[in-house]
């Protein structure tokens, strides 16, 4: 398979070799429709090691691109040697809105990218929740409580259970939230919602004494990245398999209200210790 990775809000699809219509089944294109769901704008593919690919490779690029132009997605070549690949497709990939660049540090300084990781995705209204969703909650929960437990040695108290549009404070500047989407047999999304320094103490355990911004927010991802490893085990204990994309973090909470839109989830409040922690399940 393609490996994938994210960095600040931009996955990268790494490419090698010659590309033909392999691609089909080397590119795991639900992963990336849901990257495209949970609000992942700028999608990266690192060809330093493509040595060229055919016209079937190229339909599939601009396959990629007339399907996120939906979501107002933003894709480019990074390393791409132009000389070894045929000018039409070149100009036809141009043309569906592909951006070429030598070096990672040209993609991100451009101003087309920036705009693009910046920009707030339209929300949209989603699917009604699945009540098949919601009769595996629990397991989700389960793995939520007891991993932010053991990060942060607190026993949360619930408070409230509410199936709703995502409630948040009106004083918001102090959180963080992450959210990753989930397919297979159950198909939706987890958000979680800390206060920064209830995302400090759990980040502890994982990455020691952190107060730097950027490295809460990865910190928060891999918490997120825990919880729904530990919910994806629970789940199979049931005979249940799913699998999960990477988070989409937000610093800015106005950005996760405009990707939800106006979908209504199961929104579970806690707390740690008078800390405020919000759990979001929604289709």
């Amino acid at each position: 398979m393609i490996a994938a990775q994210k960095v600040r809000n931009t996955v990268i699809y790494y490419l090698k070799d010659y590309l033909d219509g392999d691609i089909l089944e080397q590119f795991d294109l639900t992963y990336h429709q849901n990257c495209l769901k949970i609000g992942f704008k700028t999608f990266m593919f690192n060809a330093t090691r493509v040595t060229s690919f055919n016209i079937h490779a190229s339909n599939f690029f601009f396959k990629l691109s007339a399907e996120g132009a939906e979501y107002g997605a933003l894709f480019a070549f990074v390393g791409l040697d132009l000389d070894k690949i045929p000018k039409s497709f070149i100009q036809e990939l141009q043309d569906a809105g592909y951006l070429f660049f030598d070096t990672e540090k040209e993609f991100y300084e451009n101003e087309d990218v920036k705009a693009a990781e910046q920009e707030a995705i339209a929300g949209k209204k989603g699917k009604k929740l699945s009540k098949n969703l919601v009769s595996h909650i629990s397991s989700f929960t389960e793995a939520t409580v007891h991993t932010l437990q053991i990060m942060t040695n607190i026993v949360p108290k619930r408070k409230d259970v509410k199936i709703q549009k995502l409630t948040l404070p009106d004083d918001a500047t102090t959180y963080l939230a992450s959210s990753i989407a989930i397919y297979g047999e159950l198909e939706g999304m987890i958000t979680i919602v800390m206060e920064k320094s209830l995302v400090q103490k759990a980040c502890e355990l994982l990455l020691g004494d952190v107060n730097d911004d950027d490295m809460l927010l990865d910190g928060l991802s891999e918490i997120v990245n825990v919880i729904t490893g530990k919910s994806k085990s629970y789940l199979a204990d049931k005979n249940v398999s799913i699998n999960i994309t990477i988070p989409r973090n937000f610093e800015n909470l106005s950005d996760l209200q405009t990707v939800l839109g106006e979908k209504k989830g199961v929104q579970i409040d806690f707390s740690f210790q008078e800390q405020p922690f919000t759990f979001f399940l929604s289709s």
